[in-house]
């Protein structure tokens, strides 16, 4: 009587039988995903790791924490009736928007979303598609810190896949909308 290999021994002969992920031809990948959410968890899982703000020395991070913030038009284009406004009241309001702005930044719930991969944080931050005015269209605020950079939504209550992933990723073109 035959016995089955254990998991280990399917993997030791598959690992030993000559197998080469560098001359190897792989089929095309395709998902059978429909759900915003797990479509942009694919993308999700490519650029970003979730990370625990408990991991983090809390301390630390609130002294050398550097908030990116978007640029002065962002802001502009949250003040209503702009055109009605004093150049020295609309540098005002901008003013505060980036006070606000800088207080919701460090507003942490539970984890934080660092941008992985090579490249990866230049497409996002400073990129011909994206930066971080569009990140903050999207709810996300950016900050960097030792050498890393994370997205941070400070929010809780819904899901920030769809809310704010989803949406982005629609934005950039990656997931398609059936007409």
């Amino acid at each position: 009587m035959k016995r089955d290999l254990t998991l280990l021994e399917q993997a030791q002969q598959f690992n030993n039988g000559g197998f080469d992920p560098n001359s190897t031809k792989f089929k095309e990948f395709r998902t059978t995903e429909i759900s915003g959410d797990g479509i942009a968890s694919i993308f999700f899982r490519r650029d970003f790791d979730t990370i625990p703000f408990d991991l983090l020395e809390q301390n630390d991070f609130f002294e050398n924490v550097e908030i990116v913030y978007p640029t002065d038009d962002y802001f502009q284009s949250l003040i209503p009736n702009i055109e009605e406004m004093s150049d020295d009241e609309v540098e005002q309001e901008v003013d505060r928007l980036k006070d606000e702005w800088r207080d919701e930044s460090l507003e942490m719930y539970t984890v934080l979303y660092r941008i992985t991969g090579w490249g990866t944080e230049d497409y996002y931050l400073d990129g011909d598609c994206c930066n971080a005015d569009v990140l903050a269209e999207f709810g996300f605020h950016v900050l960097q810190y030792k050498d890393y950079t994370f997205l941070n939504v400070p929010g809780y209550g819904y899901s920030i896949m769809t809310e704010h992933f989803v949406r982005l990723f629609t934005f950039l073109g990656w997931m398609k909308v059936e007409e």
